[in-house]
């Protein structure tokens, strides 16, 4: 099972930061913009930008939409 609860923390993001990880070939990307996370997420070896992005998700930019992020990232490395 994957560890997701690795990604940071709020202000990184809250900062304009962005997050790239992985488990094993899953990988997910963390961005925001004034009000929300996006988090994006593909399969396979490739980076970000040569690859196919399968599904992504807006989060609240807030505690709570923080806290909701890891909880999708496990659901969806399941499915995908």
């Amino acid at each position: 099972m994957a560890n997701f609860k690795d990604i940071r923390t709020i202000e990184f993001y809250k900062n304009k930061n962005t997050f790239t990880g992985s488990a094993n070939d899953f990988n997910y990307r963390i961005s925001t913009d004034s009000e929300n996370f996006k988090v994006e997420i593909w399969k396979g070896y490739l980076c970000y930008n040569k690859s196919e992005i399968l599904n992504q998700e807006l989060f609240s930019l807030s505690e709570d939409g923080f806290k909701q992020i890891p909880v999708w990232l496990q659901e969806q490395s399941k499915i995908i």
